[in-house]
């Protein structure tokens, strides 16, 4: 098993208990960068990107006839593809009023030459007074997301001055030398999944409607039936069989909606149990069947 992988339980434990996913965890990571590289196109610009060993690592400044960039790339293919969120924070000096601007890209592992071009606008923002060590966060949980869903490796990040400055401010530095002040990639996989678990007891049953595959970054919609269910327990050859038959369910895709460990696994990257009461017994052994009409079964096999 991952180890970045969270468990999203299928319970089968009492109302008391759901309230709370004891599987549920959070994770915080932080990572840094494994490539980095500062290039200039000069002059007048034209598009050819050059290292010049005059321009200091980490160094940002258009001025219209000239500009340096800087990129940067996180190698992000440890991470799970459900993420919260994702924030980039880089420490940066410059004088006066100054606009800087953010890019990302598919990164290759080495920020290479030739992806200095790239234009993917993430963010823009305004420096203002002066500083020699100032603080930027971006939110940039989207990007990361899209690069995740893809499988890329490498998450690319250039910083650039736009629009360029016209007073000879001297050049902007952001720092890549000292790791208290280096540019980190936060990512957040606090689970908003908690709060929501599918269940069966001889009480009530609970599932995830028919929308459970719509977005693998949003919480899915659970329904709780009190009444009108019908829970059946079996026992044969040493294997114990809850099943909960339930109506009422909502499925808005005009189709059946079919579940179980595995696509569960596939589409959230959670591996989510299901368990019996307090969690005497767990298995991987379980399915989740919702009609077009909205009748439900769920079904959960133990070994014993």
């Amino acid at each position: 098993m991952k180890c970045y992988q969270k468990y999203w339980a299928v319970f089968i434990i009492s109302l008391a208990l759901l309230s709370t996913n004891p599987f549920a965890s959070a994770d915080v990571l932080e990572l840094f960068p494994v490539a980095s590289r500062t290039a200039e196109d000069c002059c007048p610009t034209n598009g050819k990107w050059e290292e010049n060993s005059s321009v200091y690592l980490g160094s940002v400044s258009n001025s219209g006839y000239s500009e340096i960039r800087t990129n940067i790339e996180f190698n992000i293919s440890s991470l799970p593809k459900r993420i919260d969120s994702a924030t980039l924070t880089i420490n940066i000096g410059y004088a006066g009023q100054r606009w800087l601007a953010l890019h990302s890209f598919e990164g290759e592992g080495d920020a290479s030459l030739s992806l200095f071009n790239v234009e993917n606008l993430l963010a823009s923002v305004s420096l203002s007074d002066s500083s020699e060590n100032r603080s930027v966060v971006f939110d940039v949980t989207g990007e990361v997301r899209e690069l995740l869903g893809r499988r890329v490796h490498n998450a690319g990040f250039s910083f650039r001055e736009d629009p360029p400055n016209d007073q000879g401010y001297t050049i902007m530095h952001v720092s890549l030398d000292n790791i208290t002040v280096a540019p980190k990639l936060t990512i957040n996989t606090t689970s908003n999944f908690a709060d929501g678990a599918l269940v069966v007891t001889d009480e009530f049953c609970s599932i995830a409607d028919g929308s459970v595959f719509e977005d693998p970054y949003t919480r899915p919609n659970f329904v709780t039936i009190e009444d009108g269910r019908k829970v059946v327990t079996e026992s044969k050859n040493g294997v114990v069989v809850k099943i909960c038959n339930f109506d009422g369910v909502t499925n808005s895709t005009g189709r059946a909606v079919l579940y179980d460990f595995q696509s569960i696994l596939d589409f959230y990257d959670f591996e989510y149990p299901c368990l019996t009461e307090h969690g005497s017994l767990a298995t991987k052994d379980w399915r989740v069947v919702i009609s077009p009409t909205g009748r439900a079964i769920l079904t959960c096999r133990f070994s014993n």
